[in-house]
């Protein structure tokens, strides 16, 4: 099942389009292309065209120099997940999931306070 995923385009479109014949089933993704729109056949609960207000997209078009994909207390994916317990509780950064009144979408849950936009280790040593 496919949940809880922010997709984000700094460019024209952001399309999601399953072409293997399986049958793939979700719930409130979000997807969002700074200068277009998103193309495709959403799931139930998924939001489209609603900026994630991430902390910092970053300066360069080559490679994510300065990113960080944290969301804004502003973000449309704070609070609109759904439930991923027992698979997942936690975010990349270690923060217990939810912080709201619901999961956050994305990789990162919002906890009132900006964090960095660097992952914990999830396995070996840290560097």
């Amino acid at each position: 099942s496919f949940k809880d995923n922010l997709f984000y385009s700094a460019g024209n479109d952001t399309s999601m389009y399953d072409t293997s014949g399986a049958t793939v089933t979700g719930a409130n993704n979000l997807y969002f292309a700074a200068g277009g729109n998103f193309g495709g056949a959403p799931f139930g609960g998924d939001i489209t065209n609603k900026n994630p207000s991430f902390i910092s997209v970053g300066t360069s078009t080559s490679q994510c120099v300065g990113c960080n994909f944290n969301i804004q207390s502003t973000s449309a994916a704070k609070d609109a997940g759904v439930s991923t317990s027992p698979t997942v509780v936690s975010d990349l950064l270690g923060t217990a999931r939810p912080q709201g009144s619901a999961y956050d979408i994305g990789a990162y849950e919002y906890a009132g306070t900006a964090k960095p936009g660097t992952p914990l280790s999830l396995g070996g040593v840290a560097h």
